[in-house]
């Protein structure tokens, strides 16, 4: 039988052992200890990443976007653009599961972007974000496709609630 010692561990190896709990690695035979948590050691769950892109000319709104999705995992911030060219031109490139999409704009009014994004890529999520928020607009936004509409002025802090559920349900 092998004699039981009780070594601590530093809470990074214990974070980084994964399915293997404090109580476990204490009381495990030495020899057995390391070779069972070298398995876990720095792997983690596959979590999945869910890719998101930001059209917003504010480039303070847009920081503070990025932000508030770097506080959340699971979510990737893969662009950005400021004007609807631009935003149409990477979203095609970059294809991303989540476009937060400003309507006014530089050079336009981002419905048009809406309406083909929802037309060709009708799988993409797409969060209108903006501070032309009538009764009218919004029902626009929700005719051509968007999937969420938020005001910028009162939703801002709702954000994040929708990102987690669309992560948690991706």
């Amino acid at each position: 039988m092998l004699a039981v010692r009780r070594v601590a561990l530093s809470d990074r190896l214990l974070q980084s052992a994964g399915r293997l709990s404090r109580a476990k690695m204490r009381f495990w035979p030495d020899a057995n200890r390391i070779e069972a948590a070298l398995p876990y050691i720095g792997k983690r769950r596959a979590q999945p990443t869910m890719r998101i892109f930001i059209a917003e000319d504010s480039a303070l709104i847009a920081e503070r976007l990025a932000d508030l999705l770097s506080n959340i995992r699971g979510l990737e911030l893969v662009g950005q653009a400021t004007n609807v060219r631009a935003a149409a031109l990477s979203i095609q490139q970059l294809d991303p599961d989540v476009v937060i999409l400003d309507l006014k704009m530089p050079d336009g009014i981002s419905l048009d972007l809406l309406e083909a994004l929802k037309k060709h890529k009708p799988a993409t999520v797409v969060i209108v974000f903006t501070a032309l928020a009538s009764p009218q607009i919004r029902r626009r936004c929700t005719e051509s496709g968007a999937d969420f509409f938020l005001d910028k002025s009162t939703d801002f802090e709702t954000l994040p609630s929708i990102l987690e559920a669309l992560v948690e349900n991706s």
